[in-house]
């Protein structure tokens, strides 16, 4: 998920706010994670809290946490990362944490039996993984291994292991 927040807005919203208050040089750190606040508000989720940290670049990164109340208040972790502030604009995009998409992955092994089960992935772009599972066969005892591809698209995180 990738969002832009400009200076105009930052500026008419915080003219609206205070009265006088100017953000010259891009939105401020409370403006973007009001914008990451408002958009998981937008797709209805509850309990969101952003915590960012300028990076040497003059980007920031972090993480949002939010809770998704359609799924039995599931609490939900994601990356976030902030590009530096260009021609009075700041991108934002949040993605999950590599090691709740394999955590994924060895819950859907476990549901279906599988025991010690063991996943590992690595980032191929922001919205593209790959990796393996491993597990024991708990009718044969045998250890297995399956590779892994994980896909993200339209909020969702779509993975796929076979042999």
């Amino acid at each position: 998920m990738k969002r832009t927040f400009g200076i105009v807005t930052a500026t008419a919203m915080a003219l609206a706010l205070t009265g006088c208050e100017f953000s010259f040089g891009g939105p401020s750190l409370e403006d973007i994670e009001q914008s990451i606040v408002e958009n998981y508000e937008g797709e209805g989720y509850e309990n969101i809290a952003v915590s960012l940290e300028e990076t040497e670049e003059g980007g920031y990164i972090g993480e949002v946490e939010y809770t998704v109340p359609q799924q039995n208040d599931v609490q939900r972790t994601l990356e976030c990362s902030v590009e530096p502030v260009e021609n009075n604009e700041a991108s934002w995009r949040c993605y999950p944490r590599v090691n709740d998409l394999a955590q994924m992955i060895v819950d859907g092994y476990e549901e279906r039996g599988a025991q010690e089960v063991y996943a590992e992935l690595t980032s191929e772009s922001d919205t593209s993984y790959t990796g393996h599972v491993d597990y024991t066969n708990p009718q044969t005892g045998q250890r297995n291994r399956h590779d892994c591809t994980v896909d993200l698209a339209d909020g969702d995180a779509n993975w796929q292991c076979a042999p």
